[in-house]
């Protein structure tokens, strides 16, 4: 997780979702922690995860992990609808899907996204996943990765 702290950046439109069906996540475990974290205190999350693309699954796979069972059609164990429905705003409501512009958007426009949900809807904590899908120039450290994303952490926590 990386934390940002709160600076003036220029507001645009945010992405919200709409409820399509999907096929469930290989990566449940992933989800849990923040998914708790958000029931417990209201954490709010900005993710940018574009393997999870498009974003209507990435909501529908964190609603099953906050209900805590597959909601798919054809699940025998699938809640009532309404229990969906007020799992799904809820989801909406703590967790911000960032849609790249680009193919392999820059770091730079990640976090400028990051600092806009900061300010507009109050996020609490940032997630890359995975962090090689962004357009990086490694050259800016003569080629080392670490000391690139050094760089780049370095960078999240001065904002």
């Amino acid at each position: 997780m990386i934390k940002i702290t709160r600076t003036c950046v220029a507001i645009d439109s945010i992405n919200h979702p709409v409820r399509k069906a999907s096929i469930p996540s290989p990566k449940p475990r992933c989800r849990l922690p923040k998914v708790n974290k958000s029931k417990k205190d209201g954490s709010k999350w900005a993710v940018f995860s574009p393997e999870q693309n498009p974003a209507e699954e990435y909501y529908h796979d964190l609603t099953e992990t906050a209900i805590g069972a597959n909601c798919t059609p054809n699940s025998g164990n699938r809640p009532p609808e309404n229990v969906y429905e007020e799992t799904y705003k809820w989801v909406s409501e703590h967790f911000f899907y960032i849609y790249p512009k680009d193919l392999l958007p820059t770091p730079e426009y990640i976090k400028s996204r990051f600092l806009e949900l900061i300010i507009k809807e109050k996020v609490d904590g940032c997630v890359i996943d995975p962090f090689n899908q962004m357009s990086n120039d490694y050259r800016t450290t003569g080629g080392r990765d670490d000391k690139y994303l050094e760089a780049f952490l370095a960078d999240c926590i001065r904002r």
